[in-house]
């Protein structure tokens, strides 16, 4: 374990001036209590938000006057679900026997989707479907690993196939053909394989960006991702464009601090 803390330990250490012009403030607080108070402590506040990094600074003297700066950072677990996916999907199928799909779930039950299932379940109510049916019925039982994070990519596409092979014109009665078609597992049999071309193509087209939040939101509810990508936009709203040049005194801890620098895009 002391040998995982210490990989794990990364340290970086700057001069003040340097710390400044990094964050493009070289002219101003010329008091170290107001740039601690201004700058260096809501740096820190917003980064502690973010549940798995470890973060605390150090200031270094040379005689009253405090010349450099450390910040000690280590990685923790990323948060994740209270329960697995899994769980989750199980325990929704267990709802479909003993909860009627007209039931609308509650706030709790919404707050326990992921970030492409609240998408998922906003856009099928948007077409008209129940809510109890969104969330009991289709969200659950979406088809293939190939969906695992792209539950809304599935409904869009599997509503397009709808309105492209059916009749039906009124937006009601094609909410009503939508469940029939889903309980009937049409859009998993019959139209499945254009349904997953469709999605296959639009996750290739993904920018890697958008590819690697869309990832790293599976494991996550929706309130927890955005709550992070939030903090981490803060972020790199706060830093500029010249690259940090920084003492890593812990070698160990090296590579998470590349695995930092990309993140935040510091180095």
């Amino acid at each position: 374990d002391a040998e995982r803390m210490h990989r794990e330990f990364t340290t970086l250490r700057m001069t003040v001036p340097h710390f400044k012009k990094l964050m493009g403030i070289e002219d101003k607080y010329s008091e170290f209590k107001d740039l601690k108070k201004r700058v260096i402590n809501p740096i820190l506040k917003a980064m502690q938000k973010i549940d798995y990094l470890h973060i605390e600074y150090e200031q270094h003297k040379v005689g009253r006057s405090i010349t450099e700066l450390s910040f000690h950072i280590r990685d923790g677990e990323k948060p994740q679900l209270k329960l697995s996916v899994k769980e989750i999907i199980d325990y929704r199928k267990k709802d479909l026997v003993e909860i009627d799909h007209n039931t609308e779930p509650l706030e709790k039950e919404i707050q326990t989707l992921s970030f492409s299932q609240v998408r998922a379940y906003r856009f099928l109510i948007g077409k008209g479907i129940f809510s109890g049916i969104a969330y009991r019925l289709v969200i659950p039982n979406v088809p293939s690993s190939e969906c695992f994070g792209y539950e809304d990519y599935f409904c869009e596409e599997a509503y397009r196939i709808l309105v492209e092979k059916s009749n039906v014109e009124n937006e009601t009665e094609r909410a009503k053909v939508f469940v029939d078609w889903f309980k009937r597992d049409i859009f998993s049999t019959d139209q499945f394989a254009p349904i997953i071309e469709a999605v296959v193509t639009r996750k290739k087209a993904l920018d890697d960006e958008t590819r690697d939040n869309r990832e790293y939101a599976k494991t996550m509810t929706y309130h927890e991702f955005v709550q992070s990508y939030r903090v981490e936009q803060e972020l790199k709203n706060t830093r500029r464009d010249e690259p940090i040049q920084v003492e890593i005194q812990e070698k160990g801890g090296l590579d998470r601090f590349n695995e930092l620098a990309e993140r935040y895009r510091i180095d």
